[in-house]
């Protein structure tokens, strides 16, 4: 109840910084933009509770943080961290969801925000995207995240980039139970989460002088294109195509026989580069787990003659 009582009162407080029924923007004194930081702040550090007065609490505090200043970044820094903190209590909520995802995509566009901003989507995510009853919402949802992804994604730092990146496959992988009439192509949508990576890796990998191999900004660069692609593996346990006839098609297991070449081609020539290396044969890695997880089809099972090519050269590095 404490809790309860002191979001209340924080709510109260966070009211007199929003915006007035009008739709006009309150213009804050840097003392005021300090004043807000701080509220929010307090409001990020409330522990969460299961109560239904906490859960109308939030609701309220995150209807008001829409109507928050956008002219102050340290504003609507600490307002992400506060929907990030606490945004599993949107339970299936899906018009604030649509509301919040809105707010925080708007921080994309701003270097000063971009991190705040990815880190609430990837949280936001992780803890509200099973709770959405319509399918079509869950599938409106990926498919806004997966062009956000195409067009933002190369002005984005690599850290926020990878976090991007797992929201989107988190969103990809999710099992909704709802038959296939409102789902995704699964395998087409990695391919274009996978596109801009595969283009970079094609690029490092013709350069015909082995020297520039050795070169720290084309280590750098495939060592980023190599995490990519690991994250994407990393998050998609999902193993069928939503799509397919054959249910037992593995959406992992294909990709990875596709990008062989290439991983083949970083193995054979990178065997020196340790996190090269390293994120190279975690894509491996991902396909094996994944592929074996419950309701997978043991893709590697079933192709045995590459996944023997595979783990023979593993074998030999």
């Amino acid at each position: 109840r404490s809790t309860i009582s002191a979001l209340s009162t924080l709510s109260r407080l966070l009211a007199a910084y929003c915006s007035g029924g009008d739709g006009s923007v309150k213009q804050l004194s840097i003392a005021k933009v300090y004043e807000c930081e701080a509220i929010l702040f307090c409001i990020e550090s409330t522990p969460s509770d299961a109560l239904p007065e906490y859960q109308a609490v939030l609701h309220t505090i995150f209807a008001q943080i829409c109507q928050l200043s956008t002219r102050h970044c340290a504003v609507r820094r600490a307002a992400m961290r506060v929907i990030a903190y606490h945004c599993a209590v949107l339970n299936g909520t899906e018009a604030m969801f649509g509301n919040l995802c809105t707010y925080v995509l708007s921080g994309l566009g701003e270097t000063a925000l971009q991190t705040e901003s990815v880190r609430a989507l990837l949280d936001m995510c992780h803890k509200f995207v099973r709770s959405l009853s319509s399918t079509q919402t869950a599938t409106q949802l990926t498919q806004l995240l997966l062009r956000v992804y195409e067009e933002k994604s190369v002005a984005l730092r690599a850290k926020d980039e990878l976090m991007l990146l797992e929201a989107v496959t988190v969103l990809l992988d999710r099992d909704d139970g709802h038959g296939d009439d409102a789902r995704l192509d699964i395998g087409e949508c990695v391919q274009r989460l996978l596109l801009k990576h595969r283009r970079v890796l094609h690029a490092l990998l013709t350069v015909a002088d082995a020297s520039q191999r050795q070169e720290t900004q084309h280590r750098d660069a495939l060592y980023h294109a190599m995490n990519c692609v690991s994250c994407v593996f990393k998050h998609l346990v999902v193993v069928r195509h939503a799509h397919d006839d054959d249910d037992t098609a593995d959406v992992s297991g294909a990709l990875l026989r596709e990008l062989w070449p290439e991983l083949r081609f970083i193995l054979l020539h990178y065997s020196e580069h340790e996190g090269i290396m390293e994120k190279t044969t975690r894509v491996i890695k991902h396909v094996m787990r994944n592929s074996c997880s419950d309701g997978g089809s043991n893709w590697f099972a079933q192709q045995r003659e590459f996944a023997m090519e595979v783990l023979q050269l593993m074998t030999d590095l």
